[in-house]
């Protein structure tokens, strides 16, 4: 038995040295169909989840980035969700809407390397847009001087061809 637990620890030290952040979550009696539907959503948000002992997860921990900030914070039933990708504010947001949504599940805490995320600071976050949220915005912004410009230079010519449409069909101007 103590073989399996090594290779449970093992698998987990691996999942949390590749995650870009971490969030927990307590479990407050999830059905087998809640968790699998949590699982889905989690998944569709380039995330992933564990159900884990606690004592596993802090051994996992051990010489890891993590460790400072999560290692005290496991009691009771705990969800280990991994942020698989660099956006963890699309992850977050999903996660505190399935928080609202659902009272069997509520945010405890998460970390990006080893710096604590509390549960207001976690809310905040799903506040921010996301990573291509503001791509787009840095997008929209750089190109809008362009177009300004474009309409600008393209005004007196179409101006221009107003007024000798008009003279042309006998207008007076």
């Amino acid at each position: 038995m103590r073989a399996k637990k090594q290779e449970i620890v093992a698998s987990l030290k691996g999942v949390f040295s590749k995650s870009a952040a971490v969030i927990m979550m307590h479990n407050r009696g999830l059905s087998v169909a809640e968790f699998r539907d949590l699982r889905k959503k989690i998944s569709a948000s380039d995330g992933s989840c564990l159900v884990v002992k606690n004592s596993l997860a802090r051994v996992a921990l051990e010489g890891l980035a993590y460790e400072s900030s999560l290692a005290g914070r496991f009691s009771g039933p705990v969800i280990l969700i991994f942020c698989d990708h660099n956006d963890p504010v699309a992850l977050i947001k999903v996660l505190v809407n399935l928080s609202k949504i659902n009272g069997k599940i509520a945010l405890l805490c998460g970390a990006i390397g080893s710096t604590l995320l509390e549960e207001e600071t976690i809310r905040n976050m799903a506040l921010l847009p996301s990573l291509n949220e503001l791509r787009a915005k840095i997008v929209a912004a750089l190109n809008a001087p362009v177009v300004r410009l474009v309409q600008l230079l393209k005004a007196p010519g179409e101006q221009l061809a107003r007024v000798l449409k008009l003279h042309s069909d006998g207008e007076s101007v």
